[in-house]
């Protein structure tokens, strides 16, 4: 009985937290684009993955946004 006990409360307590993690805290976890991104002058090349990127700007936030940009043909002006 007093095992059946301890596990009910360990699972109310997984819920209450699982519950409480998802509606407070989820969102801080996701990337927020308030509004319109322009394309900045800047293309940089991930140094782990090896893409290129174009760097996007929210004019009224000022929060940048990293898209990757298709690959150019090897031989092409463009290819490092």
């Amino acid at each position: 009985m007093a095992a059946l006990v301890v596990w009910l409360v360990v699972t109310v307590v997984v819920v209450a937290l699982a519950v409480t993690t998802w509606k407070l805290g989820w969102e801080r976890y996701r990337p927020r684009h308030a509004g319109p991104t322009v394309p900045t002058d800047e293309v940089l090349v991930d140094p782990v993955t090896g893409r290129r990127q174009r760097v996007y700007m929210n004019p009224s936030t000022g929060a940048r946004v990293y898209v990757d940009e298709p690959q150019p043909p090897p031989g092409s002006a463009g290819a490092s």
